[in-house]
């Protein structure tokens, strides 16, 4: 009975030797086959194409996949202060063809739900499909603030001529904030942010992220605030009876944003009364953003524009003067898009 205890623990032993044999590629007698790889990450698919991944992550993870599609190699950075410099060096992988994908996150808000789900990814069994982030929701519906999420991939051959190749991994970034104001059109009248009820919905759904940044097939989302609030000047704010003495505000955190080839489709802004749910807006989103991009950023096309802005802010100047019907509040709208005034704007689009 000893001896095939022993026996066993000897075939144990020698099935996780050739396992780590396996996937650590260099390991070997002969070295001469293997180079130094330098991976670095950069995150310029922004406004400012300039690469912004310093203040924008804590954590960076780099996974390597063979040709086949198998997780090789992994390396997750703990909590630090990620540079723009920060980078992942490696000589175990021999000559061929891999793909190198990456996410980097943060982690200023310690809330479960401020996270996309990321699957725990294992060497040697883990595949390529596997690697997908989930927006995490409660029954359809998202209204929290979300850490920073940015992904990307990029394929690479390893050539191993005896010198250190260089690799950069494009990363692309998630989620997006929107900010929107609600002013009234006179200055004397205060508006009340717990009189609307303001959401955005993604009818198709955009919450499932693959690993190269496109969207996988989701269930319809309802994003609401994660922050609403009423603004009134501070003490020291000497304003004139006549001017705005009140706004109200609510932000909301999304996943990447898409256009859809038919309209219902594209996520739309809504807003609502809550004493009797009147619709005062619906605004095909994407379209709505369309109109603020700069003229020097048309070669971009809309859909580059929504992935590139993770930031809108959009005021809606609101007539509740007496005798304003509620489904006509809108009709004398103006609207600013992060500084951008767009007048005579109609009630539906």
């Amino acid at each position: 009975m000893m001896n095939r205890n022993k026996e066993k623990i000897y075939l144990r032993a020698m099935f996780v030797l050739l396992i780590a044999l396996a996937f650590s590629s260099c390991i070997d007698d002969n070295r001469n086959d293997c180079g130094e790889v330098n991976i670095r990450f950069d995150y310029s698919y922004n406004m400012l194409s300039a690469n912004a991944l310093s203040g924008q992550t804590n954590y960076v993870a780099l996974y390597i996949f063979d040709s086949s599609g198998t997780l090789i190699m992994k390396e997750v950075s703990g909590n630090i202060q990620i540079t723009n410099d920060y980078a992942v060096r490696t000589s175990e992988l021999k000559a061929g063809k891999y793909k190198f994908v990456a996410w980097a996150k943060s982690d200023h808000l310690k809330a479960d739900e401020a996270d996309f789900k990321i699957p725990d990814m294992t060497v040697g069994a883990s595949v390529l499909t596997d690697l997908t982030y989930y927006l995490k929701r409660t029954a359809g519906t998202q209204q929290h603030e979300l850490n920073n999420l940015l992904v990307g991939m990029t394929d690479v051959e390893i050539n191993n001529l005896n010198t250190t190749q260089n690799v950069v991994v494009p990363l692309k970034k998630i989620n997006k904030k929107i900010r929107v104001l609600l002013l009234p059109y006179s200055g004397s009248s205060e508006l009340d942010i717990n009189n609307y009820t303001v959401s955005i919905v993604d009818r198709v759904g955009n919450g499932h992220v693959n690993y190269d940044y496109s969207l996988l097939s989701d269930e319809a989302i309802t994003y609401r605030p994660y922050y609403a609030a009423n603004i009134v000047p501070q003490t020291a704010e000497a304003l004139h009876p006549d001017e705005l003495q009140k706004a109200a505000v609510v932000e909301l955190n999304t996943s990447r944003l898409l256009v859809h080839a038919v309209d219902t489709d594209n996520p739309r802004l809504q807003i609502t009364t809550k004493d009797n749910g009147t619709e005062i807006v619906s605004v095909n989103l994407p379209w709505f953003f369309s109109l603020t991009g700069m003229e020097s950023h048309k070669s971009w096309g809309l859909q580059e524009y929504l992935d590139r802005q993770d930031e809108y802010v959009i005021s809606l100047f609101i007539d509740e003067s007496p005798g304003t019907l509620p489904e006509n509040a809108w009709i004398r709208a103006t609207i600013i898009i992060n500084g951008w005034v767009i007048n005579n704007i109609p009630v539906e689009m």
